[in-house]
């Protein structure tokens, strides 16, 4: 029990590397020209949902395409690692370096 104590005090401070992008890196990517997806409102129904959903399995897990994938992504993707920045942009260009395409 003290060692969780401690680990959640430790950690704690980490919080401050979650904090929401600025709007201005959202329009700068918008006009970067990159593939990814426009925000749909209102929201749509459950089964438009699941069909994007296994469309983006179907392009990042069985097809190893990340680009096709990422047609899938909102621009304003919050990534929630703390030492990865925010943005589609960013975790697109990461993980083509690990897929490799």
């Amino acid at each position: 029990m003290r060692v969780t104590i401690f680990l959640a005090a430790a950690t704690t401070p980490l919080a401050v590397f979650a904090a929401p992008v600025d709007d201005s890196i959202a329009v700068a990517l918008d006009t970067r020209g990159d593939n990814f997806c426009a925000k749909i409102m209102p929201a749509r129904e459950d089964a438009e949902v699941k069909a994007q959903h296994d469309k983006f399995v179907d392009a990042f897990l069985v097809k190893k395409d990340v680009a096709l994938a990422f047609e899938n992504i909102a621009p304003e993707y919050v990534n929630h690692n703390p030492f990865a920045q925010n943005g589609a942009a960013w975790a697109l260009n990461f993980l083509k370096g690990i897929w490799g395409s």
